[in-house]
């Protein structure tokens, strides 16, 4: 297999960003058209269920390849024997992590006390069974830079998968519309994947043993990592309907996926476009805390109005998007908004790690992520649902504090002084936020009116206050916006 086209990295990042969005864009619009559908429908029991099959989906995607996909990265030519080791090796990963997890379905259905619980973790099975192979050629489609073909399988899966799990909820199936959606957008997937990366690659019976020993061991730290990370994330999903209940869990997954969506945008980004251009300058430090410090200033620039504003209209949000029942929601959605602020401007610093090879020192901290994260849900379970919100956020506070103050001098040279002139410039707007968004709470408590007119003003409001206040004190962002609007709308305004 030949290695992928030789264009300029620039072009080529920016290329694989634009349809990345694209697809992101589609994606969101469908899973906050769906989660708003069928709040109403189902319920939060309802989605404390679905949340602990969706988790086992993406902890197996982790490793239906053993973590050596990404062999094919590091490989400058590959060979069709490597790929044909590489494939079984996928299609073996679906068939053992996608028959543990059927197998396992009773145990862990009465480990969440779930009776409604093993249908879904069946469909999980057959999801996995089917992304064995679907990985293989996801991985192919990428070193390929075949970015928009990627971008239209993704957008594409979430449609039918939103559109599966919403018919079959009009149509009574309750829960069970989750397993199907979820085996529906595991077909579609793997059936385009196949489709498009059949011309790139046509399996083959050859193996190579040795190959393949290699090749676990290269995925075995990966692996580790992936799973480290996936169980920090996903704390919350492993223990809340253990420790409280099933309708619990789906409150404050509820909560975390709408945190969520916003990254969803900027975190491939960060990936395929920061990480290649970071790479290139691994050699040179004071470039590489340059570009690291206004990678935090432009998270900082993008994400404080976004979560700032969720943070304070929080409970109006939750009435209008997902109903009156789902009340305790929204002092959910405002405590983890600062997660979501704090994991935006982190996700330089994982770019950079991965940039200079760090991977040993990720390791490390992904350890020590997942151990804490485990431990603030437990203690935080004991005042309930929102004290493992607060648990949450309250343990990523620390994570953030130890990383920018630890990690990053550790990594790039950065003091802790240097990286918080960052956070200093927008404390203005962080002043101007708080003081509106109380003074629009004070109004509403006075006046009665209908939710979404309160939403409606509120985002407003806000909205022009940020803007205004960071236009005259973050000179960033007069910088970028002319960037934004490039040297044509320059010389018009002259």
């Amino acid at each position: 297999m030949p290695p992928p086209p030789a264009r300029p990295l620039a072009q080529r990042a920016l290329y694989g960003a634009k349809w990345t969005t694209a697809s992101s864009l589609v994606a969101i619009a469908v899973q906050v058209g769906q989660l708003a559908f069928l709040a109403r429908l189902l319920g939060p029991t309802a989605f404390g269920v679905a949340a602990v099959a969706q988790f086992l989906v993406q902890l197996g995607v982790l490793f239906v390849d053993f973590g050596v996909a990404n062999a094919l990265f590091v490989r400058t030519q590959v060979a069709q024997r490597l790929l044909d080791t590489l494939f079984w090796l996928s299609v073996l990963g679906g068939l053992v992590i996608g028959g543990g997890v059927a197998l396992a379905s009773p145990w862990v259905a009465g480990f969440y006390r779930m009776p409604d619980l093993p249908p879904l973790l069946w469909a999980s099975a057959l999801a996995l069974v089917l992304l064995g192979p679907g990985t293989h050629y996801r991985t192919l489609l990428a070193r390929a830079q075949k970015f928009k073909t990627l971008a239209a399988v993704e957008a594409g899966s979430a449609v039918v998968s939103g559109v599966v799990n919403v018919v079959l909820a009009l149509l009574g199936y309750g829960v069970l519309s989750f397993a199907y959606s979820i085996a529906a957008k595991a077909a579609f997937q793997v059936g385009a994947y196949v489709y498009y990366g059949w011309p790139l690659y046509r399996p083959g019976r050859s193996w190579d043993g040795a190959e393949a020993r290699v090749l676990l061991r290269f995925g075995a730290l990966q692996m580790g990592t992936s799973l480290l990370s996936a169980t920090g994330a996903a704390a919350d999903t492993l223990l809340t309907s253990r420790l409280l209940s099933a309708t619990a869990l789906g409150y404050i997954d509820s909560a975390k996926s709408l945190i969520a969506r916003p990254l969803a945008l900027y975190t491939p980004i960060v990936q395929r476009v920061g990480l290649p251009l970071l790479s290139e300058l691994r050699d040179d430090p004071e470039a590489l805390r340059r570009a690291y410090l206004a990678s935090v200033r432009v998270s900082l620039l993008l994400f404080l109005p976004v979560y700032g504003t969720l943070a304070l209209v929080a409970p109006w949000l939750v009435a209008v998007l997902l109903g009156p029942g789902w009340a305790p929601a929204g002092v959910l959605l405002q405590l983890l908004s600062v997660t979501g602020l704090l994991r935006a401007t982190l996700l330089p610093l994982g770019s950079v790690l991965l940039a200079l090879g760090r991977v040993g020192l990720m390791f490390r901290w992904t350890l020590g992520y997942a151990l804490t994260a485990l431990l603030c849900v437990w203690v935080g379970s004991h005042w309930g649902v929102v004290g493992i919100a607060a648990g949450i956020s309250l343990q990523l506070v620390g994570i953030w504090a130890l990383q920018v103050t630890v990690q990053a001098p550790a990594a790039v040279g950065l003091s802790a002084g240097v990286y918080f002139t960052a956070w200093r410039a927008f404390l203005p707007v962080m002043a101007a936020l708080a003081a509106a968004g109380l003074g629009l709470h004070l109004l509403w408590a006075a006046v009665q009116a209908p939710a979404w007119l309160v939403l409606g003003v509120g985002v407003g409001v806000l909205g022009l206050v940020y803007a205004g206040v960071v236009w005259y004190t973050v000179p960033e962002a007069r910088r970028y916006w002319q960037l934004v609007r490039g040297p044509s709308a320059s010389r018009s305004s002259r």
